[in-house]
């Protein structure tokens, strides 16, 4: 049988060019910001415009040798470039907003002579750069530093008082399976697929969840009981999973056959945007991550604009949709203005 995933992977190629595209244009906006409106001794002005374009280019040569092991390049790029992907956006951040600081000086004091509009270059090239020193760094310590427990009172309907009080802590986005071997709860360790399993190989992936003895809910549910009352807890597999394996499309219906009916449901869905399905089935609760919380500022939105909820906990067509912040982080070592969290969550009647 054919390995569907490099189809999968030729599908991509089309927009990751044009994200590269537009990855460079951005560069090009910050390069003039810190060496051309300066006005900088030439060689430096080309020495920095050369840096900042083979930090460009390092990018996709850092994703082409991570597909595979071709020795020191594909431990140094992949690494260079994954760290850039995270800097570059602080850098970004950071111009973007020294030219809306500008504009508004503009604003208020006119347009200055262009004496003052060097000035005002260089000083702004000079907060960018130290801004961007001091976030980013600071930025690897969010990241690797101490998670936070966010505990969460949820009112849930229909919620026996024997189940009153349950609670279920949520972790997400690890993107290490291995560490989920050392989780112990007394009705079940329970794990759903995310977008980035079906990166690396969903059924592999699968295999080794199970491997270490958690229960992956595969369009499937278990009946958790306590003190005479019961709730049904379901899950789905990512929605990105369809197109890498056919038998993995997310089938709130089929998570939910045979569940007993009159019970509260909560569902496990690695996208907020799961909610209108969840919905369509009776779910009291959706337990969600995958936004990171936007993970470096301002990701969260541009996140909001493909997820309904970034993250925390919010009421959506009579569902309890929590989205976590993520436990780990994705790509880049670094989180501004978004901590990583572990949520503790816990029922209470409505």
């Amino acid at each position: 049988m054919a390995d569907p995933r490099p189809r999968s992977f030729r599908r991509y190629i089309p927009p990751f060019l044009t994200l590269l595209t537009v990855f460079g244009l951005l560069h090009g906006y910050v390069a003039k910001r810190l060496f051309i409106d300066p006005q900088l001794p030439w060689p430096l002005a080309l020495l920095g415009c050369t840096l900042v374009g083979l930090l460009v280019v390092v990018v996709p040569v850092g994703f082409i040798f991570s597909r595979r092991d071709r020795g020191w390049p594909s431990r140094v790029f992949p690494t260079i470039a994954i760290f850039w992907l995270g800097a570059s956006g602080i850098l970004l951040t950071t111009t973007v907003a020294a030219d809306l600081a500008r504009g508004l000086l503009t604003l208020l004091e006119g347009v200055p002579s262009p004496a003052h509009a060097l000035s005002w270059a260089r000083l702004e090239a000079l907060a960018i750069v130290l801004s961007t020193a001091l976030l980013v760094p600071f930025a690897i310590w969010t990241a690797r530093g101490r998670l936070v427990l966010s505990r969460v009172r949820v009112p849930v309907e229909r919620l026996a008082p024997g189940l009153a009080g349950l609670r279920i802590v949520q972790i997400s986005d690890l993107h290490i399976g291995e560490r989920l071997g050392d989780l112990t709860a007394p009705h079940g360790v329970y794990f759903v697929t995310g977008n980035h399993e079906y990166y690396w190989g969903g059924e592999e992936s699968v295999a080794a969840v199970e491997g270490v003895g958690v229960t992956v809910l595969h369009n499937a549910h278990r009946v958790v009981e306590r003190d005479g009352g019961s709730l049904v807890i379901g899950g789905i597999p990512d929605l990105h999973g369809a197109h890498f394996l056919a038998d993995h499309q997310a089938r709130p219906d089929l998570a939910f056959a045979g569940a007993p009916e009159g019970v509260p449901r909560i569902l496990l869905a690695h996208q907020p945007k799961n909610v209108s399905g969840a919905a369509q089935h009776g779910v009291s609760l959706l337990l969600s991550g995958h936004t990171h919380g936007g993970q470096i500022f301002p990701g969260h939105l541009f996140v909001r604009l493909q997820q309904p909820v970034v993250r925390g906990l919010r009421k959506l067509l009579g569902v309890w949709v929590y989205a976590h912040r993520g436990t780990g982080f994705w790509g880049p070592p670094m989180r501004l203005f978004s901590t990583p969290e572990i949520a503790e969550i816990t029922l209470e009647p409505a």
